[in-house]
């Protein structure tokens, strides 16, 4: 036996990885087979991410970039076969559009406030959005005030909170922030200037190694089991 073994190492090796191979094309394969969404009992989904920037050259990163009503229009006509409502990130390069033309098409709104680095950047997408809220209250089912700023480091849970609470003091319209579950798990108070929670779900970003080995403690918060005011945002 060991002689046969011997004589045919190369060949067994070929033949294991060629094994291996296929099996790990076949894991991949089952797990990327499509999954049915979802979706409401008028066949749309329940709300839509959305970004009118979609040309090649256009990004939100560019100050100058902007976009007009018409695009907004367009697009928010398209997707209103499929949703009642979309998401923004902004109210600023365009996007402080999408709740006039939103409203002519019965569609509702997340309205998103960018709140990064820069306070004057900030302050200016907060007055935006509050006087938008003001005059569209009835399509602007909520406001979003940041998208995981805690997760990019960029303000911290104090500065939030005061930036909620100044948004919730000027509307009559449920106020949120949007982040992944851990950074609501190790600023739990947040939730404290809120409406609802909104948690990120980002099953292919996780770190399983980290995961795997994260224990409840005072410095290592758990995995949140259960919300009683969360809005989950799945995303793949």
């Amino acid at each position: 036996m060991s002689e046969f073994l011997s004589r045919n190492r190369s060949w067994l090796m070929t033949l294991l990885c060629l094994v291996a191979a296929l099996w790990v094309l076949a894991w991949w394969r089952a797990e990327g087979t499509p999954q049915p969404l979802a979706e409401g009992a008028d066949g749309k989904l329940q709300c839509l991410s959305y970004t009118a920037f979609r040309k090649p050259d256009e990004t939100p990163m560019n100050p100058d970039a902007s976009v007009d009503e018409a695009r907004v229009r367009e697009d928010l006509s398209i997707l209103s076969a499929r949703t009642g409502c979309v998401r923004t990130y902004s109210v600023i390069q365009g996007l402080e559009h999408v709740p006039k033309v939103a409203k002519e098409l019965g569609m509702q709104v997340l309205m998103g406030i960018w709140i990064g680095r820069e306070r004057d950047k900030n302050d200016l997408e907060i007055e935006r959005a509050i006087a938008l809220a003001r005059q569209y209250p009835d399509t602007i089912r909520g406001i979003v005030v940041g998208n995981e700023v805690l997760l990019r480091r960029e303000q911290s849970a104090q500065q939030m909170a005061t930036y909620l609470d100044r948004v919730r003091a000027a509307v009559d319209i449920p106020v949120t922030y949007a982040d992944v579950w851990e950074f609501w798990a190790e600023n739990k108070s947040l939730a404290d200037h809120v409406s609802f929670v909104t948690v990120h779900i980002l099953p292919y970003w996780e770190d399983p190694i980290r995961l795997a080995f994260m224990m409840p403690s005072s410095t290592s918060p758990a995995r949140p089991s259960r919300c009683d005011r969360c809005s989950i945002a799945r995303t793949c």
